[in-house]
C-alpha cells in the first residue's frame, strides 16, 4: 500500500506525465489519463505505446522507478503497473491490442537478428536462440498471426490383411440380415399357404 507522502509524490509526478493518481472505493491506488499535449502520447497512451513498441511492463515500470519524489526507490513495481493496466476493461482491451502490435515488433526483431548475424559459428548459434525467443514472444502475444498452424495428418492403414478382412465382412452383412428376417417369420406359414 502506498503511504500518504508517497501517494502525493506519485500524484505530482504522474500529473506531469499526464496521469492522475487517486484511490478507489477499496482504498487501492488508481491512475487516470490526462489530456495529451502537442500530439505527444501521455499517460496511459504513452505506456501503451511503449508496450506496442515491444517494451515489457517490467521495463516500463523500471523506467519510472526512482523518479517519483517521496516514493520508495522500487516504486512502482511491475505488479502494480500490470494491475492498473488490467484493472479497467477498456484499458485491458487496449493493452491486448498493444500486445498484438508488439508481436509484430518481436517478429521484426527476430528477422533483424537473423539478417545481421556475423558468419561465426558461436554468433550464429546465439542468433538462432535469440530469434527463436523473439518468435516465441510474438506467438504468445498474437497466436492468430504468429501461432503454429495445426497440421492435419491422415493415417490410412491399407494392409493386405485389413483389406481381406473388409472384403470378407462386406458380403456377409446382407446375408446375415436375410437370415435374421427368416428367423423372425413363423415356421411353416409360407408352405401351408402355398399347398392350400
Amino acid at each position: 500500500m502506498v503511504g500518504k507522502p508517497q501517494q502525493r509524490a506519485l500524484e505530482e509526478f504522474l500529473a506531469e506525465h499526464g496521469i492522475h493518481a487517486g484511490v478507489d472505493s477499496w482504498n487501492l491506488p488508481t491512475l487516470t489519463v490526462g489530456p495529451a499535449k502537442d500530439g505527444e502520447p501521455r499517460g496511459w497512451e504513452a505506456i501503451l505505446a511503449q508496450v506496442a513498441d515491444g517494451k515489457s511492463i517490467t521495463a516500463i515500470a523500471a523506467a519510472y522507478r526512482g523518479k517519483i519524489p517521496g516514493c520508495s526507490p522500487d516504486f512502482p513495481s511491475r505488479s502494480f503497473l500490470a494491475h492498473l493496466l488490467n484493472d479497467n476493461p477498456e484499458r485491458r482491451e487496449l493493452l491486448r491490442e498493444a500486445k498484438k502490435e508488439a508481436a509484430e515488433a518481436y517478429a521484426d526483431r527476430a528477422d533483424h537478428i537473423v539478417e545481421t548475424v556475423r558468419a561465426d559459428r558461436d554468433e550464429v548459434s546465439k542468433a538462432r536462440f535469440q530469434a527463436e525467443h523473439w518468435r516465441w514472444r510474438a506467438q504468445v502475444h498474437d497466436r492468430e498471426q504468429f501461432g503454429e498452424r495445426p497440421t492435419v495428418q491422415i493415417n490410412q492403414n491399407t494392409s493386405i490383411a485389413h483389406l481381406h478382412l473388409q472384403a470378407l465382412l462386406k458380403p456377409a452383412a446382407p446375408r446375415v440380415a436375410e437370415a435374421n428376417v427368416a428367423k423372425s417369420l413363423p415356421s411353416g406359414t409360407e408352405e401351408s399357404d402355398a399347398e392350400g
